[in-house]
C-alpha cells in the first residue's frame, strides 16, 4: 500500500463515506420504484427506465469507490479495454497493507451486476427499447435487490479499513 498522510486518509474516509451514503439513497430509491412497479402494475413501463439508470448509477457509485481506493492506497486504477473488470478483482485481494475490500463472491456479483446496468442503460437510450425490454425487464427486480446486499457487503467492508 502506498504511503498516505493522516491526513489524507481523513480525506479519502470523507470521500468514500459521501459515496456510501449516495449509494444508501440510490437502494432506497430503487426500492421505491420497485414498490411503485408493484402497485402499479399498469405504467410499469413508465418506470423501468428510472429503474434502470438508478441501476446503472449504483454501480458507477461503487466503481467511484474503487477508482478512488486504487488512485490513492494502490497508486494508480487498472487502464485498458479491461479494467473494469481488473478493478473489481483487485478491490477482492488484500494489497500491501490493505485488506480485500470485496469477497470473491461479491466481486463476481458485481461484474454481473455491471454487464446488466451498463446493458440497460445502452437498452433505454437506444431505439430499440421495447424488443429489448422483453429480455431485461425481468431482470430489473432480481439486480434491484442485489444492490441492496452489495450496499450491505460494501459498508462492512470499509469499516474494516484503519481510517475514521
Amino acid at each position: 500500500m502506498r504511503q498516505v498522510s493522516p491526513h489524507a486518509l481523513v480525506g479519502l474516509a470523507a470521500d468514500i463515506r459521501a459515496e456510501l451514503d449516495h449509494l444508501r439513497r440510490l437502494a432506497q430509491d430503487i426500492a421505491a420504484v420497485q414498490a411503485e412497479i408493484e402497485r402499479d402494475p399498469d405504467h410499469a413501463r413508465l418506470f423501468y427506465e428510472n429503474l434502470a439508470l438508478k441501476l446503472h448509477n449504483f454501480y458507477t457509485g461503487c466503481e467511484r469507490i474503487f477508482q478512488t481506493v486504487a488512485s490513492e492506497l494502490n497508486g494508480a486504477p487498472p487502464t485498458g479495454f479491461d479494467w473494469h473488470r481488473r478493478l473489481l478483482e483487485r478491490m477482492a485481494v488484500a494489497w500491501q497493507g490493505r485488506p480485500a475490500l470485496l469477497s470473491a463472491s461479491t466481486a463476481d456479483d458485481l461484474r454481473e451486476y455491471r454487464r446488466f446496468a451498463v446493458w440497460c442503460a445502452i437498452s433505454t437510450a437506444s431505439s430499440w427499447i421495447l424488443n429489448a425490454s422483453n429480455a431485461w425487464l425481468p431482470a430489473i427486480p432480481r439486480h434491484g435487490a442485489r444492490c441492496r446486499s452489495i450496499l450491505s457487503v460494501l459498508s462492512p467492508g470499509f469499516k474494516r479499513w484503519p481510517i475514521s
